[in-house]
């Protein structure tokens, strides 16, 4: 009897590899404001190589750690804003139509994006397309 599907057992090495690599850097001690935008880039750029790898665990652990980041500015910097929660929403808005357009065309996407990389990283990730 075949099995209809592959099972995908890496899904447990990047997820435990995401941890490890989130966690550890999500606790080092950041004071200055500089280390916590560093944070956020890191975890834009987690969320980037989500979509070339086409990992989701990528792109979720990027996403709390952004969320992260986003609720310290609304609770510590801009605490008696009122520009700033109407700014999240339309941040908000504008993330969830991306979220949209990236599920409906992620095959798309990712390729277009693969693009840019060298031959010998294209042909390793040829068959996650």
């Amino acid at each position: 009897m075949k099995a209809h599907h592959k099972a995908d057992y890496a899904f447990w090495l990047y997820l435990f590899g995401v941890i490890a690599f989130w966690g550890g850097f999500a606790s080092i001690k950041s004071d200055g404001e500089l280390d916590k935008l560093l944070f956020f880039i890191v975890n834009l750029v987690l969320i980037f190589i989500g979509v070339i790898l086409v990992r989701k665990v990528f792109t979720v652990f990027g996403a709390f750690g952004s969320c992260n980041y986003i609720g310290y500015l609304a609770m510590n910097i801009f605490q008696d804003s009122w520009l700033f929660p109407v700014s999240l929403t339309v941040l908000g808005l504008g993330v969830i139509y991306l979220g949209i357009m990236w599920h409906k065309h992620e095959i798309m996407i990712t390729k277009r994006v693969r693009s840019f990389l060298p031959q010998s990283i294209r042909d390793l990730l040829q068959d996650k397309v």
